[in-house]
């Protein structure tokens, strides 16, 4: 799989770690400005996913959230997630799959907005909510 991450989502400790290790150690992050932008690109194994997807950072279980390749394990571990912008991800996601709309329905962090674009999700039986 081909994980698209936003750089500028990153925290600031791995952002710093990627330019020292650019620099090979030769640069302090903390007192060389950078700017953050654009989108790294790794491919990663799907044997990892179920993992990344429980302990990843936040900017990682978006992108898994939001991956035209969602499947439903994926999809269900996500959905028991706190975080709002990897709930919304899925909410948005056409590929995530009712019964993770119907967690993502159930979880206690997802917020009004989140429920009802899940209501609105072209997988949700109108009967189930």
């Amino acid at each position: 799989m081909i994980l698209s991450l936003d750089v500028d989502r990153l925290p600031q400790s791995v952002q710093n770690t990627f330019l020292a290790a650019l620099s090979q150690g030769s640069v302090d992050p903390a007192t060389t400005p950078v700017i953050w932008d654009g989108v790294l690109r790794l491919t990663v194994s799907d044997d990892l996913l179920p993992h990344l997807a429980q302990h990843g950072l936040p900017c990682v279980r978006e992108a898994l959230a939001a991956w035209p390749r969602l499947h439903a394990g994926l999809a269900e571990t996500l959905a028991r997630d706190t975080d709002f912008r990897v709930l919304l991800a899925l909410a948005c996601n056409r590929r995530t799959p009712r019964a993770a709309l119907a967690l993502i329905h159930e979880n206690s962090a997802a917020t009004s907005l989140i429920k009802d674009l899940v209501a609105i999700h072209p997988h949700t039986p109108q009967s189930v909510f």
